[in-house]
C-alpha cells in the first residue's frame, strides 16, 4: 500500500480518478501537473473512501464498511440455513417424522432470528 494519494477526480464525495504515491512529494508533484489535491492513503476500500475537495481531506468511513459486511455475513448465514431445507427434509417433514418436522421448525426460527438482524 502506497502512503498518500493524489485525488484527482471526486463527483458527489466520492473518488472517481486518483494516483497512490510513495512519497508526498510525488503526490505532490503529480497535482501539480494535473490538479486536485493530494492527502494521506485513508486505507481500507475505495468504495468506503470520502473526498471533500473543499477541505482536501480524504477520510474512509469504517462504520459504514463494518455495517456493510456484517449485513454481507448475515446474508451469508441465510443463504446457508436455507440451503440445508433441501427437498428430502421437506419430505421427511410432510411424512410426519417428529424429529423432522422439530428440525423444520428449529431451522425456520434460524432463519427468522438472522433476518430480524437485517
Amino acid at each position: 500500500m502506497k502512503l498518500y494519494i493524489a485525488v484527482v477526480g471526486v463527483v458527489g464525495g466520492k473518488v472517481t480518478k486518483y494516483a497512490d504515491f510513495d512519497t508526498q512529494a510525488e503526490a505532490d508533484a503529480h497535482v501539480v501537473a494535473f490538479g486536485g489535491y493530494s492527502a494521506d492513503n485513508p486505507g481500507g476500500v475505495l468504495d468506503y473512501w470520502s473526498a471533500d475537495s473543499s477541505a482536501e481531506t480524504l477520510t474512509y468511513n469504517s462504520a459504514l464498511a463494518a455495517t456493510e459486511a456484517a449485513t454481507k455475513d448475515i446474508k451469508n448465514e441465510i443463504t446457508r440455513l436455507e440451503k440445508a431445507m433441501t427437498p428430502r427434509r421437506m419430505r421427511e417433514r410432510d411424512t410426519g417424522d417428529p424429529d423432522a418436522v422439530a428440525w423444520w421448525a428449529a431451522q425456520a426460527v434460524l432463519i427468522d432470528t438472522e433476518r430480524a438482524k437485517l
